[in-house]
């Protein structure tokens, strides 16, 4: 794809994480109301829905109500990479896509995540994935060890993925990706 896809990708794969790119993600509004739709542009700061360049936060400011949150998928995006930074938490389990989303045929298609020290509760996708590229999932554990990410359904591709760190990273479908 891109430049800033091509140099993310090279500053995970040399162990650089998230925190040192300048202005990195699209991030899930603070404050967007639970059930919102990926495609809203309220639902994300700055009012930018990601695109195939963009790489996803998923960080709350603090003072929110603890979660679950649900974020219904009306399509099927295609971005960079999903991840939790370290500086910022999430105050409950997050869900990307619903049954409905799923019954309705919606996946995600990405080529990394990364989770990084003191992220906050777990991140689950909820619709099948779709990998464009190999994948590096930087998971650091911080002191949230049994928290991670949990791909819910099929991860598929002709990729494959490449774990990294101490963090948890549940492959909870099955899984056709090479």
């Amino acid at each position: 794809m891109g430049m800033k896809r091509g140099m993310c990708k090279t500053l995970l794969s040399l162990g650089i994480g998230a925190a040192a790119l300048p202005s990195w993600g699209v991030q899930w509004a603070t404050g967007a109301a639970n059930n919102s739709s990926w495609n809203d542009p309220a639902s994300w700061a700055g009012g930018v829905v990601p695109g195939p360049e963009d790489n996803v936060e998923f960080a709350w400011e603090t003072n929110i109500p603890a979660g679950p949150y649900y974020v219904h998928l009306d399509s099927s995006p295609v971005i960079a990479q999903l991840g939790q930074p370290s500086w910022r938490s999430v105050p409950g389990p997050t869900y990307i896509g619903t049954e409905a989303d799923r019954a309705q045929g919606r996946t995600l298609t990405l080529y990394g995540l990364y989770r990084k020290n003191n992220a906050g509760a777990d991140l689950h996708v909820d619709v099948p994935v779709v990998l464009s590229d190999d994948c590096i999932a930087d998971m650091d554990a911080g002191y949230n060890a049994q928290n991670g990410f949990h791909l819910n359904h099929t991860v598929s591709g002709p990729y494959g993925i490449t774990k990294k760190g101490t963090g948890s990273l549940w492959l909870n479908g099955q899984n056709t990706y090479t």
